[in-house]
Protein backbone atom coordinates (compact mmCIF):
# COMPACT_ATOMS: atom_id res chain seq x y z
CA UNK A 1 0.00 0.00 0.00
CA UNK A 2 1.06 3.57 -0.64
CA UNK A 3 -0.18 6.84 0.79
CA UNK A 4 -0.91 9.19 -2.12
CA UNK A 5 -2.03 12.63 -1.05
CA UNK A 6 -4.67 11.85 1.56
CA UNK A 7 -5.77 8.51 0.14
CA UNK A 8 -4.47 5.03 0.85
CA UNK A 9 -4.01 3.20 -2.45
CA UNK A 10 -3.39 -0.50 -3.02
CA UNK A 11 -1.84 -1.08 -6.43
CA UNK A 12 -1.99 -4.41 -8.27
CA UNK A 13 0.82 -6.82 -7.36
CA UNK A 14 4.14 -5.79 -8.85
CA UNK A 15 3.02 -2.24 -9.67
CA UNK A 16 4.98 0.70 -8.24
CA UNK A 17 4.73 4.41 -8.95
CA UNK A 18 7.70 6.70 -9.48
CA UNK A 19 7.87 10.25 -8.14
CA UNK A 20 6.04 12.69 -10.42
CA UNK A 21 4.48 9.86 -12.46
CA UNK A 22 0.94 10.63 -13.64
CA UNK A 23 -1.57 7.79 -13.86
CA UNK A 24 -5.26 7.21 -14.51
CA UNK A 25 -6.69 4.48 -12.28
CA UNK A 26 -9.90 2.49 -11.84
CA UNK A 27 -10.80 0.51 -8.75
CA UNK A 28 -13.02 0.07 -5.72
CA UNK A 29 -13.32 2.96 -3.26
CA UNK A 30 -13.95 2.41 0.46
CA UNK A 31 -12.43 3.55 3.78
CA UNK A 32 -9.69 2.07 5.93
CA UNK A 33 -8.33 2.84 9.39
CA UNK A 34 -4.80 4.19 8.86
CA UNK A 35 -2.77 3.59 12.03
CA UNK A 36 -0.02 6.22 11.46
CA UNK A 37 -2.68 8.97 11.61
CA UNK A 38 -5.15 7.10 13.85
CA UNK A 39 -8.01 8.00 11.49
CA UNK A 40 -10.20 6.61 8.73
CA UNK A 41 -9.05 7.52 5.23
CA UNK A 42 -10.36 6.94 1.73
CA UNK A 43 -8.97 3.66 0.40
CA UNK A 44 -8.71 2.77 -3.27
CA UNK A 45 -7.99 -0.79 -4.38
CA UNK A 46 -6.75 -0.27 -7.93
CA UNK A 47 -7.87 -2.76 -10.57
CA UNK A 48 -6.60 -0.92 -13.66
CA UNK A 49 -3.74 1.56 -14.04
CA UNK A 50 -2.52 3.50 -17.09
CA UNK A 51 0.33 5.98 -17.28
CA UNK A 52 -0.70 9.37 -18.72
CA UNK A 53 1.04 12.59 -19.70
CA UNK A 54 1.29 15.35 -17.12
CA UNK A 55 -1.75 17.63 -17.56
CA UNK A 56 -1.24 21.27 -18.54
CA UNK A 57 -2.61 22.27 -15.12
CA UNK A 58 -1.12 19.90 -12.58
CA UNK A 59 -2.74 21.44 -9.50
CA UNK A 60 -6.30 21.14 -8.27
CA UNK A 61 -7.98 24.33 -7.13
CA UNK A 62 -11.08 24.51 -4.98
CA UNK A 63 -14.03 25.20 -7.26
CA UNK A 64 -11.90 24.74 -10.39
CA UNK A 65 -14.59 22.80 -12.28
CA UNK A 66 -17.33 25.24 -11.33
CA UNK A 67 -18.32 27.20 -14.47
CA UNK A 68 -19.09 30.24 -12.30
CA UNK A 69 -15.49 30.51 -11.10
CA UNK A 70 -12.77 31.86 -13.38
CA UNK A 71 -9.90 29.46 -14.02
CA UNK A 72 -6.50 30.71 -12.91
CA UNK A 73 -3.86 31.02 -15.63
Amino acid sequence: MQMLGFMVVQLPDGQHLKNDQWVNVEGKLSTIYYQPFKANFPYLKVTKINQIERPDESYTFRGYDNPNIKKQK
